[in-house]
């Protein structure tokens, strides 16, 4: 499954790329756009295999060595995982707490088949 083209414009109108500071091909997003994002991605039937968070101070970003991963359940199927993948990146990624002086970004990682 193709990613939606909806979720591509948002990760280019809003993402910050990773390739240069990190040399990781991937973008990061802020809370909103994120959630965003997870909702474009849920509505299209993709399931999001987890994330990664970056901390933003100032104009230094860096690892915020945090991270997030739904697995399938035995028996579980694709529309049941869809939902649950994309109810529980919502819930990490709203209540993820930015660190004093820090601002969080979160990348998807979306199953791509």
């Amino acid at each position: 499954m193709a990613l939606p083209d909806e979720y591509l414009e948002l990760l280019k109108e809003n993402g910050i790329d990773l390739q240069e500071t990190f040399c990781i091909a991937d973008i990061a997003l802020s809370r909103e756009a994120t959630l965003q994002a997870i909702d474009i991605l849920e509505d299209a039937g993709s399931v999001i295999l987890g994330g990664d968070v970056y901390l933003m101070t100032g104009e230094d970003l860096r690892f915020a060595l945090a991270n997030w991963y739904t697995n399938r359940n035995p028996g579980e199927t694709d529309q049941s995982l869809v939902a649950r993948s994309a109810s529980d990146s919502r819930n990490y990624v709203t209540h993820f707490k930015d660190p004093q002086g820090s601002t969080a970004y979160f990348s998807l990682v979306v199953r791509d088949d």
